[in-house]
């Protein structure tokens, strides 16, 4: 799948993302703490309790207060001391049990990965056809094969 395959509510979220990180990018690299835990991210990214993005909900991991209605966008945030393969699990309990058939995009957005532990688990991805998108802050995103 390329960029260009990606729903336009995808695309647009994934650019406010990066909108956002170049306006916090100098407090990101003068203080990493920002990117120590999933918690710190969302709540950065999502200073209201809710999750939305142009009106529309959003599902995060970890999860920050109430829960939301199921959305076709889980963002899950892995902090730099988050196990990046409890987050991996919790996102395919979401899209297997919690919001099957809703959720189409899995965004990872990581300031640690882990390419072993994801090709372990990347098939249950597959199986339900979630495309996986991988963002590391101040880069680029890029499409999980």
């Amino acid at each position: 799948m390329s960029k260009l395959e990606l729903s336009q509510n995808v695309k647009e979220f994934l650019d406010w993302l990066n909108s956002i990180e170049r306006e916090l990018e100098e407090k990101i690299i003068e203080d990493s703490r920002n990117l120590l835990t999933g918690e710190k991210i969302i709540k950065k990214l999502f200073p209201e309790e809710r999750s939305i993005f142009k009106g529309q909900p959003i599902n995060v991991i970890p999860q920050i207060g109430t829960l939301g209605p199921c959305a076709s966008i889980l963002f899950v945030a892995i902090g730099k001391r988050d196990r990046i393969k409890e987050r991996i699990l919790e996102a395919i309990e979401h899209v297997s049990v919690k919001c099957k058939d809703t959720t189409k995009y899995v965004i990872f957005y990581a300031a640690l990965w882990d390419t072993i532990i994801w090709l372990k688990h990347m098939g249950s991805f597959k199986k339900l056809n979630i495309i996986t998108i991988l963002k590391i802050p101040l880069q680029d995103y890029f499409i999980l094969k």
